[in-house]
C-alpha cells in the first residue's frame, strides 16, 4: 500500500525546500577539514568578511595539528566527524546543519571566497539547486598540477560520455546547495569520491545545475594535498560505475534508499514515495517514458 501520508510530507518539503522564505535566508559556510591548521583561520576569516550574517561550520576529520583550535579562534562553529574520510564529513555536515543556502569550501584555501556570492545567487534566485564553482571552466584560470589536471580531465571526460552531459568540473570542492538538496538526497560515498556523488546524483534526479568560473590557486608552502592519485581515482571510477548501474535499474535504487543509515533524517520519507516516482527520477526512464524518440537530455545551464 502507497503511503500517502508521507508522499504528501514529501511534496510539501520539497515545495518549502526548493524556495527560500521572503524572509532572510539563513547561509551555512560548510568548511570539510583534515590538518589544514596552515590555512583554515584565513579561510574563515574570509568568508566571514565576505558574508557578515552566515554561519560558518568547521567539521574536523581527526585533525592531528591545530585546526580545531585555529578555527575556532577565528570563530568558526566547531563540529566532529570521527569516521576517516571527507564523504562522511560531507553526510555529517548536510545532516547537522540547518539552513536556506549552503555553501561548501575546501579549508585550504585554494577557493576564492569572493567568489561565494557568484556561488549564491542563483539558489537565491530559485534559478538552481547547485552551483558549481567549476575550476576547468573556460574563462577560469586555475592553477593545477599536471597529474590533477588530467586526472579531472579524464573523470570529467567519462561522466559526460556515459551520462550525455556537459559538465565542465565534477570534482570541484566549491559548491553552493538549496535546502532540498541537501536534504533531499542521501549519500554513501565515505572518501573523495563525494564529489561525484554529488555531481552525479545531481544529473540523475533532474536538479538544476549552474557552473561558474573560479580560480584555483596553490596551497601555500608546508600545506599537502589529502588525495592520492591512483586509489582515490579508483574510488571515483568505482563510484561512477555503481551509480550509473543504479541509474539503470530503479529497482536496485530503491534497494539502495532502504538502506539509508539509520541516522538520516530523510530516510523515512524518501522510501515510500521514492519507490513511486522512481521512473520520473531517473532520467534515463524518463526519457523512454515520456520525451519524444530521438529528444535530447535537458541540458544544464552555465554561467
Amino acid at each position: 500500500m502507497i503511503d500517502r501520508l508521507a508522499i504528501t510530507e514529501t511534496a510539501m518539503d520539497m515545495k518549502l525546500d526548493g524556495r527560500l522564505r521572503s524572509a532572510k535566508p539563513r547561509i551555512a559556510i560548510l568548511i570539510p577539514c583534515y590538518n589544514e591548521e596552515l590555512t583554515i583561520a584565513e579561510v574563515v576569516a574570509q568568508f566571514r568578511a565576505e558574508l557578515p550574517d552566515a554561519d560558518i561550520y568547521v567539521f574536523d576529520n581527526n585533525s592531528t595539528d591545530r585546526t580545531v583550535e585555529e578555527a575556532r579562534a577565528a570563530g568558526a562553529l566547531i563540529f566532529h566527524e570521527k569516521r576517516q574520510g571527507k564523504g562522511y564529513v560531507v553526510q555529517s555536515m548536510f545532516r547537522k546543519v540547518s539552513a536556506d543556502v549552503y555553501v561548501m569550501v575546501d579549508g585550504d584555501g585554494t577557493y576564492p571566497a569572493a567568489e561565494v556570492h557568484r556561488l549564491i545567487e542563483p539558489v537565491l534566485n530559485d534559478e538552481a539547486d547547485i552551483v558549481v564553482g567549476s575550476r576547468l571552466h573556460r574563462d577560469a584560470t586555475s592553477q593545477f598540477k599536471t597529474p590533477n589536471r588530467l586526472g579531472n580531465r579524464f573523470f570529467l571526460y567519462v561522466l559526460n560520455y556515459t551520462l550525455g552531459a556537459r559538465i565542465t568540473d565534477m570534482l570541484s570542492g566549491y559548491r553552493a546547495f538549496n535546502r532540498g538538496f541537501v536534504k533531499g538526497v542521501p549519500l554513501f560515498g565515505g572518501g573523495f569520491e563525494t564529489e561525484t556523488e554529488l555531481t552525479i546524483k545531481a544529473l540523475n534526479r533532474g536538479f538544476r545545475i549552474v557552473e561558474v568560473p573560479v580560480n584555483l590557486t596553490t596551497r601555500p608552502e608546508g600545506s599537502f594535498s589529502k588525495i592520492r592519485i591512483f586509489r582515490d581515482g579508483f574510488l571515483i571510477l568505482n563510484m561512477h560505475g555503481g551509480m550509473l548501474h543504479r541509474s539503470l535499474d530503479p529497482v536496485q535504487e530503491n534497494l539502495r534508499y532502504d538502506r539509508i543509515a539509520e541516522g538520516n533524517t530523510c530516510a523515512p520519507r524518501l522510501r515510500s514515495a521514492r519507490r513511486v516516482r522512481a521512473c520520473r527520477d531517473t532520467p534515463v526512464h524518463a526519457a523512454r517514458c515520456s520525451a519524444p524518440a530521438g529528444s535530447p537530455a535537458p541540458p544544464h545551464t552555465q554561467k
